[in-house]
């Protein structure tokens, strides 16, 4: 990757000599490189300096516009911007519409990302539309299969907000096993399905069951991102089960490991 200095530098020469191409490449490498180290205020100006300036040059009827929208609203949306990177999603999904084959992988990532943010805005119905029909555009293609696991763990933490517990669990079981099948254990949704399906369980009074699922999920996490605090929550939510249970050995060494995960935290 090129540094910030090479960047800077190249666009810098490219506006001197008036070529727009090479300044476009270079901002835009500016701000893939600012979202790559967390600086999102200025990924979200050089992003919004790229759209600017092909809208000057009246770009925006290209694929290229529609990367560019792409990348500005994930700096909108990093920056803390929710509303201008739902526009600038949604403008870019309907461009790609307009240009591209219905079985575009594009729409599917799209309709994901739209589908969030209008759950973040409190927009529960509109974001499931969004995400039930990424789904659809998904299928049962065996390479998209860990993208529609995370578009499942979305809907169940929906159905679980909302209190369809027996819905959620459906489809945490469904997330659960679409990760597995595509060896995608490393993926935070993985753990977090397997802990909404305990949490679903445990609405459901099923208390075993739901014990069984967050034992996995403290499995997941310790293996994959150590005995971090949601290790710790998951240990406590396993000793008050216990509690009920009446298994008070039991539920004392899950808050013994409680209080480890949050050490190792700090």
């Amino acid at each position: 990757m090129r540094t910030e200095e090479a960047l800077k530098s190249c666009c810098d020469r490219a506006r001197q000599e008036r070529d727009y191409t090479a300044y476009l490449q270079a901002e835009s490498g500016l701000a893939d490189l600012y979202l790559k180290a967390g600086r999102f205020e200025e990924a979200f100006l050089a992003a919004e300096d790229v759209l600017m300036l092909m809208e000057e040059l009246n770009l925006e009827e290209t694929e290229s516009f529609g990367a560019a929208l792409v990348q500005a609203a994930v700096a909108c949306r990093e920056s803390g911007r929710s509303r201008e990177a739902l526009k600038n999603f949604t403008r870019a999904l309907r461009l790609f519409e307009s240009l591209c084959k219905p079985q575009d992988g594009r729409f599917a990532f799209l309709q994901h990302q739209i589908g969030q943010l209008l759950e973040q805005l409190g927009e529960g119905d509109k974001a499931a539309a969004f995400w039930e029909n990424a789904l659809k555009l998904l299928g049962k293609r065996p390479d998209e299969q860990a993208q529609a696991a995370q578009i499942k763990t979305d809907l169940a933490l929906l159905a679980l907000k909302e209190q369809q517990p027996q819905k959620a669990q459906e489809l945490f079981r469904e997330a659960a096993a679409g990760f597995e099948s595509c060896s995608r254990q490393e993926d935070v949704r993985y753990s977090a399905a397997l802990a909404g399906l305990g949490e679903a369980l445990f609405s459901q009074g099923r208390l075993e069951k739901a014990l069984e699922a967050y034992e996995r999920a403290l499995a997941v996490i310790e293996e994959q991102f150590g005995k971090n605090e949601s290790y710790s929550i998951l240990c406590r939510n396993c000793a008050a089960i216990c509690r009920r249970l009446g298994e008070d050995g039991r539920a004392g060494r899950f808050e013994k490991a409680a209080l480890g995960g949050l050490g190792e935290k700090d």
